[in-house]
């Protein structure tokens, strides 16, 4: 299962909290989210909406329920790709110090599925 499938199999009444937390930003279709070789300043749900990523041996479309930049801010390291939006997109934001925050408070939810994965990824 991916973990946007996860995320979207949150109790009822816990992903709406964890989406309040987060910064909603609304992008116009061309507009890019992160660029490769950019560091992590957080993460991004892709809420609605189409983004294309692209590196350089790759371009592959990613529609609603995605979680962005996962694989790079567990890692600490650049972005691989580039975030494009190829479409109206509608995104949360939740920022490492916000991602730090609510990793130090134990809250429920998110965390509990980020850290096992941040774990493997460090491993």
């Amino acid at each position: 299962m991916r973990l946007s499938d996860e995320i979207q199999t949150l109790p009822p009444g816990q992903w709406p909290a964890w989406r309040r937390l987060g910064e909603r930003v609304m992008y116009e279709p061309g507009a890019v989210i992160f660029y490769a070789g950019h560091h992590p300043y957080g993460l991004y749900f892709l809420h609605k909406g189409t983004v294309q990523l692209a590196s350089r041996r790759q371009k592959r479309l990613i529609g609603a329920g995605t979680l962005l930049g996962i694989g790079a801010q567990s890692a600490q390291c650049p972005h691989p790709a580039t975030a494009t939006c190829q479409s109206a997109c509608e995104v949360y934001f939740y920022s490492r110090p916000e991602l730090n925050r609510l990793a130090q408070s134990q809250d429920a939810g998110l965390m509990k599925i980020l850290a096992p994965r941040e774990a493997a990824a460090a491993g």
